[in-house]
């Protein structure tokens, strides 16, 4: 008998049109099958209809069955999901930052599991937690125990989801999009540990990725979603190596490449960092004195011309996104910063304000970056109205339509709010937000790290087609080596807060100096 059951599976959300219709499919015990497709496909609606965590009664299922362990979970009672959820079967969520409490330390939500389900006692538990977090290739994991979200990277956080998922030995683990924020070392680890508790634990996994390099290294079948139907299945080599249906074709070519667009030979320098440090205190005395520090930025200098797109890649937790909001004047930092010959490094108030057009960031997580109660007219709009006063009524709806446009969206997307669309075209209005004030430089936080693969590659030639027009600089921040090999002319490589490595592109691909370099290149590109 299969562990996992769906027959016939329909989803609907009041009374629109079904947006998961007719899906079958069954996984067995140490079973692993893929969900893939593009971004609102149905992957993740499919997925959370398994434990009945969808927002009913707005959503239904006018048909289809979801059996676990031959118990029927449809419509089943809430002692029964509470007695599965967590413990038998459990789910990693795409969207950590969203999904963590930002007012609970990390050590107790990983405990929470483990002392709602089991008999460990508070020091067990704690326990366990350090043993997950150290399984899941968290830095400094018991010194880590009383942090919050917001002090860990997108990668680290996902880290702590995969802990707290395994917390109990689950038989299912659903996991959706579980190696996205990741970057690929640490991705190896973790499809390592996952199969190594498939075969130690009997394992069943639901795998939902847009990677289909990570669904080739893990899954035993695949199933392909498009429009709320699977249309096309079978075993994973057979699928990907030799697909018969149209749509996966396409999925199965599209991958980010090309070449990068290359500045202008004579292009002027636009930022310039030397030295820039940041720190942040792991450990306070009684009085607030730091006892222990960790240096997430240690003496970085780097420089970026105008119209030029710089890559900086390296493993989550090394400082990229740190040294981003530093060189932004978004994080306390020292060093000296140069923006078109304007030291900013000591820059506040008013003086800071009037340079901020011209430097703008699109997040890593554009979900929890844009407010959900103003509409995309209202996201995109608002740096007008913060630093274009100048402008009219008319001049800055003018101004929001043609930014939209820009990204690849249609007008009639203004009045929407940004839980009505998909990872990929939330990621375009944080894009068309950054691009409405025209700035010099965008730093682009992991921008591609959710999007599927056919989006992402759409994406990489949207960026490229802005970056020519407007002659604008990227500072693109990325764990994605295929993709920064696509868009970034010069690259910088970080570890640990410092710069290992830097050359051009293709120089630094072709032949890496640094052992840790050539370990980033061997986990993207050798699979």
């Amino acid at each position: 008998m299969s562990l996992l059951s769906v027959q016939n599976l329909t989803v609907r959300f009041g009374q629109n049109p079904p947006v998961v219709n007719g899906v079958s499919f069954q996984i067995n015990k140490g079973e692993t099958l893929a969900l893939v497709g593009e971004s609102g496909s149905g992957k993740t609606v499919t997925a959370l209809s398994v434990l009945q965590l969808l927002d009913y009664p707005h959503a239904s299922h006018p048909a289809g069955s979801v059996k676990f362990d031959g118990r029927e979970l449809i419509g089943a009672d809430d002692c029964v999901l509470r007695d599965i959820r967590g413990s038998r079967a459990a789910m990693i969520f795409q969207e950590p930052m969203t999904s963590l409490n930002p007012l609970h330390t990390i050590e107790r939500q990983v405990a929470e599991t483990i002392l709602l389900h089991t008999d460990a006692t508070a020091q067990e538990a704690r326990d366990r937690v350090v043993e997950l977090l150290k399984t899941v290739g968290l830095r400094d994991a018991e010194k880590r125990l009383d942090a919050l979200p917001h002090e860990l990277s997108g990668g680290e956080r996902q880290r702590v989801m995969i802990a707290m998922a395994l917390a109990n030995d689950p038989d299912l683990l659903i996991a959706d999009e579980p190696t996205t924020a990741l970057d690929v070392t640490v991705q190896a680890q973790i499809l390592k540990l996952l199969s190594s508790l498939q075969k130690r634990l009997g394992l069943a996994m639901l795998f939902i990725s847009h990677d289909l390099d990570v669904v080739a290294r893990i899954a035993d079948r695949v199933c392909v979603m498009k429009d709320g139907q699977i249309v096309e299945s079978g075993d994973c080599s057979t699928v990907l190596n030799n697909p018969t249906h149209p749509y996966t074709k396409t999925l199965v070519a599209s991958k980010p490449s090309g070449a990068p667009v290359r500045c202008a030979e004579k292009a002027e320098t636009l930022l310039s960092a030397r030295d820039v440090r940041v720190s942040f205190p792991l450990k306070k005395s009684l009085f607030g004195k730091p006892l222990s520090v960790l240096n997430a930025v240690d003496g970085v200098s780097l420089t970026l011309k105008e119209g030029q797109a710089v890559g900086l890649v390296g493993e989550s937790g090394s400082g990229k996104s740190t040294l981003g909001f530093a060189l932004l004047k978004l994080q306390a930092s020292t060093g000296e910063i140069v923006f078109d010959q304007t030291d900013v490094s000591a820059l506040k108030g008013e003086k800071l304000r009037r340079l901020r057009p011209q430097m703008q960031i699109v997040f890593q997580d554009p979900y929890s970056s844009l407010s959900p109660r103003m509409t995309v007219a209202q996201i995109v709009g608002e740096g007008l109205n913060v630093h274009r006063k100048d402008m009219t009524k008319d001049q800055k709806r003018v101004a929001v339509e043609r930014a939209v446009k820009d990204v690849g969206l249609d007008a009639d997307v203004l009045n929407r709010y940004p839980n009505m669309f998909s990872g990929g075209q939330r990621q375009r209005i944080a894009l068309a937000r950054a691009l409405v004030l025209q700035p010099r430089l965008i730093v682009l936080d992991e921008p591609t790290s959710a999007l599927d693969v056919t989006v992402q590659s759409r994406m990489i030639e949207l960026l490229k087609k802005l970056q020519k027009r407007y002659n604008m600089a990227y500072l693109f921040i990325s764990h994605d080596m295929r993709v920064v090999k696509a868009l970034a002319e010069y690259v910088y490589v970080m570890k640990d807060g410092r710069i290992v490595e830097s050359g051009a592109n293709p120089d630094l691909f072709d032949n890496p100096q640094q052992p840790y370099t050539r370990r980033l290149m061997t986990a993207a590109f050798d699979n």
